[in-house]
């Protein structure tokens, strides 16, 4: 359900005016916010829990920490694609373990 229409739900229930739903709605959006940064958790009774959860910060993805950076230079600038990146990791696969498995992706340079 979207924000309105858990206000239009709330307003007809209870009989309220949409203005009046929607600012009960904030009011405990805003105290369950407060709440979980002040004490970590908020019970709504009946309904559920709010929890914080301390997790490890995201390693964020930057356009130089591709797979094949080290290939950039080779290709005037330019990431080897997909069918690419599969051949050379067949052929060095084949180099390690002597199958043929990885022959379909033609010869390597």
């Amino acid at each position: 359900m979207t924000q309105s229409q858990i206000v239009k739900a709330l307003a007809e229930e209870c009989e309220l005016p949409n203005a009046k739903a929607r600012q009960i709605l904030t009011f405990l959006s805003d105290t369950a916010i407060r709440e979980v940064k002040k004490n970590g958790l908020f019970v709504v009774p009946g309904l559920g829990r709010l929890v914080r959860v301390e997790r490890k910060a995201r390693m964020g993805k930057k356009s130089g920490d591709r797979r094949d950076h080290q290939d950039r230079g080779k290709e005037g600038g330019q990431v080897p694609d997909r069918k690419e990146r599969q051949r050379r990791d067949c052929a060095a696969k084949s180099k390690e373990v002597t199958t043929n498995s990885c022959q379909r992706f033609g010869p390597v340079d």
